[in-house]
């Protein structure tokens, strides 16, 4: 129970810490900030997201200069607070219907629940715990992708994770993923009772992938959000992109100017996108879109400075880290950098797309495309037919009126494109959350945005809005966790003890031998001996061999673990 007092805690932090956020960025009266409106929907409805960013954003600048300590802590708590603070006489009332604030209530209470029975991804056991520790412990660090080439992969939600991280229990890190699919469900409601055709049709549409994600094929898995792992935030920047997906549609479809605080959203979920996941950066053709067919006054709206040098900074930040803007993309790295590596990102790139086109062969899968029938349709088969089949009742939802063609090709380009980049780039199910729901709503746009005698139909039964959003969330808890709950046994994770190394002469750390390194950042995976200097009390870490990994490119060959004599 304690944990869970302390999450809401948190929940209401984020939630001050957004509305602070928008309070900045739209020069705001701090009494005038619940009565706007982003696209028909209350703008409070998205604080704790503008939150959750503010607060990332804030830790990457104070670790430009100082580790993540209480100290830094307490001073970003109230540097996020303090603008609510400006006028002493605001007053947070629930202006909601009481059925609907009761909705939040029960969901953000179900949601909870997957607090119990939750499992750490093998990912964080092996770079991002260690990346945490890094931000906890050390100031910036200077090429720290060359101790560790996965160390260079350094989302917003590593420094929030780092925010609320402790050693003695890991399910702290559960907090972010659920903060965001909580405040993602309320989004939903709200869109459920909102006033615009779109919006109201989304939610179905997104409702929908939810249910049918219990169903179907091999037990369901469609592509809809998955949360209940620590460690793994790729449901929650499937949700990040979702949103701006959404909130650009209708920006398209407006027969009026997009307002002030309605760029700095578009602006805000854009910018979060792309320190969530490369993918975010696809939101930024959609950007420059709007942007070109937008008046004089609202193109002044996207040139928000205040978001821009968060933008900025965050690149900053990933080229101190690894000598790239986009890491690993090769053509965004600085070679006259002294920690930049030769050839290391573009053997990065190469062996990481191999894994996801099929990891039993390794680097040789990019000789050819043999690896579509065997073994990765095979694996994936389930998700792919049901994927299929829910976009099929989709497609037979909108029959039921008198189908239109879609009028709007560029957005069915558009989901074309995302589809086929998820299938060329990063073929794998995980991923699918910044995919398949985007993509659905990219393609439907033009049906959801017109008169839909059956959602209409659907919307003057309340109660069917209350089953959907309510059995979504008990289905998206782990069955276990309600079995847990049940039992009162609440399991809490515990560090991965490295006990054997190899000790390597001339090297900067240890190598672990058998075992992942889990709370131990002071180890490393592959075959190499790392340097390191020192610049004004900064750490610069640079391969000893320059060589090593132009030796791998060029003879088309994966490292090697080091291994103990007589194992």
């Amino acid at each position: 129970m304690n944990m869970l007092l302390q999450f809401f805690m948190f929940y209401i932090f984020c939630f001050l810490s957004g509305r602070s956020l928008y309070i900045i960025l739209g020069n705001f009266n701090s009494e005038q900030v619940e009565d706007e409106e982003v696209f028909n929907l209350k703008s409070s409805n998205l604080f704790t997201i503008y939150g959750l960013f503010f607060l990332g954003n804030t830790i990457v600048i104070f670790n430009f200069f100082t580790p993540l300590n209480l100290t830094t802590k307490i001073i970003i708590c109230l540097i996020l607070v303090l603008p609510n603070l400006a006028n002493l006489k605001i007053k947070y009332q629930i202006k909601e219907n009481l059925h609907k604030t009761a909705l939040k209530i029960t969901t953000a209470i179900i949601l909870s629940i997957s607090f119990f029975d939750i499992g750490i991804s093998k990912d964080s056991y092996l770079y991002h715990i260690k990346n945490q520790l890094w931000i906890i412990q050390d100031k910036i660090i200077f090429g720290i992708s060359n101790l560790d080439p996965y160390l260079g992969y350094l989302p917003i939600s590593e420094y929030i994770h780092s925010f609320i991280f402790t050693l003695e229990n890991y399910k702290y890190i559960h907090f972010f993923n659920l903060t965001i699919v909580i405040s993602f469900t309320f989004i939903l409601i709200e869109m459920f009772f909102c006033r615009n055709k779109f919006l109201i049709n989304s939610a179905f549409i997104i409702s929908i992938f939810g249910f049918l994600d219990n169903f179907g094929f091999q037990g369901g898995r469609n592509g809809y959000f998955y949360f209940q792992e620590l460690g793994k935030t790729d449901s929650s920047a499937g949700i990040i992109f979702t949103i701006f997906i959404i909130l650009i549609i209708y920006s398209f479809q407006l027969q009026r100017r997009v307002n002030k605080n309605e760029v700095i959203s578009l602006l805000l979920f854009s910018i979060f996108s792309i320190q969530m996941r490369p993918i975010g950066y696809l939101s930024l053709f959609l950007i420059g879109c709007l942007f070109y067919k937008s008046d004089k006054r609202t193109r002044y709206y996207f040139l928000n400075v205040k978001l821009l040098i968060f933008f900025l900074i965050w690149h900053i930040k990933s080229v101190v880290a690894t000598s790239c803007f986009v890491y690993p993309v090769s053509f965004t790295c600085l070679p006259f950098l002294s920690w930049h590596t030769t050839d290391l990102y573009s053997y990065l790139s190469k062996l990481i797309l191999a894994g996801y086109w099929n990891p039993q062969i390794g680097i040789r899968a990019l000789e050819n495309f043999d690896w579509i029938i065997d073994p990765w349709f095979i694996k994936n088969k389930s998700y792919l037919i049901n994927f299929f089949f829910t976009f099929f009742i989709i497609f037979m939802i909108n029959r039921f009126r008198s189908f239109k063609y879609n009028k709007n090709g560029f957005f069915i380009f558009f989901s074309v494109g995302v589809f086929l980049i998820w299938f060329l780039a990063f073929p794998q199910y995980r991923f699918t959350a910044s995919v398949f729901i985007p993509g659905t709503i990219l393609f439907f746009n033009y049906e959801l945005s017109n008169t839909n005698k059956i959602f209409e139909y659907f919307r003057t039964r309340s109660l069917l809005i209350y089953f959907l959003v309510v059995i979504n969330s008990v289905m998206l808890v782990n069955r276990n966790s309600y079995i847990d709950m049940i039992d009162s046994q609440q399991i809490f994770p515990t560090p991965v003890e490295v006990k054997k190394y190899q000790e390597r002469s001339g090297g900067y750390w240890d190598s672990p031998v058998e075992v992942v390194c889990g709370a131990n950042k002071n180890c490393y995976y592959w075959d190499y001996e790392v340097i390191s200097d020192e610049i004004e009390s900064y750490k610069i870490f640079k391969l000893k061999d320059p060589s090593y990994y132009s030796f791998l490119l060029e003879k088309n060959i994966e490292p090697t673990t080091p291994t103990v004599e007589g194992k």
